[in-house]
């Protein structure tokens, strides 16, 4: 179950069949098969740096986020496009119904938290193929730059996403983790397991 209190926890499982994200070969031995490699990425909102409203926008368009991975497995082809942040999760428009509220510079400020560190992992999840070559996970076809501190050089708006086609191991496994502090600020993190070595 999904909340979106305090302490928010996404785990998200792309149940998706073996025909879209590819399997390990059959020709390797059980044996063979390297250990699941997990990354995490976070970062943390300074109390000085959260204005009203923020948090809240960053959580909404976390759990819109959630809801499209959770379609994967009922609509396969959805993977087989481009992904984009603000089409495919927000849905082209911020609606109120979604939790998306007023903040001290606008409406539904804040939630390019959540494409930003999407960007983030991205830019950190590689895999080893069987060729030895280092490849990414997820490859990014298209974002604008968000310059803000929060992000640092991960920063990312209009963000287009895809899985690397050339990824033949088994369904990675994604998790959220939104805590706010005491002293009003708070910390994301987005950890993910997939298979990062595949045999030559």
């Amino acid at each position: 179950m999904l909340k979106t209190g305090k302490f928010l926890m996404i785990s998200i499982v792309w149940a998706l069949c073996a025909c879209l994200v590819g399997s390990i070969p059959p020709t390797h031995a059980a044996s063979e098969v390297s250990p699941l490699r997990e990354v995490s990425v976070s970062f943390s909102y300074h109390p000085l740096q959260v204005y009203g409203g923020r948090l809240t926008n960053s959580k909404a368009a976390l759990v819109l986020l959630y809801k499209l991975f959770a379609r994967f497995p009922s609509e396969p082809n959805l993977l087989k496009e481009p992904l984009s942040f603000v089409n495919d999760v927000i849905g082209g428009k911020f609606h109120q119904k979604d939790g998306f509220v007023w903040t001290d510079y606008g409406y539904a400020y804040g939630t390019c938290g959540a494409a930003s560190l999407l960007n983030q992992l991205a830019r950190t999840a590689l895999f080893r193929g069987s060729d030895g070559r280092m490849r990414p996970l997820f490859l990014v076809l298209k974002y604008t730059r968000e310059r803000n501190p929060t992000y640092g050089t991960f920063g990312a708006a209009d963000y287009v996403w895809r899985l690397n086609p050339d990824y033949r191991g088994p369904v990675p496994r994604i998790a959220i983790r939104f805590h706010e502090t005491k002293a009003g600020g708070g910390v994301v993190t987005m950890s993910m397991r997939y298979q990062g070595v595949f045999p030559g």
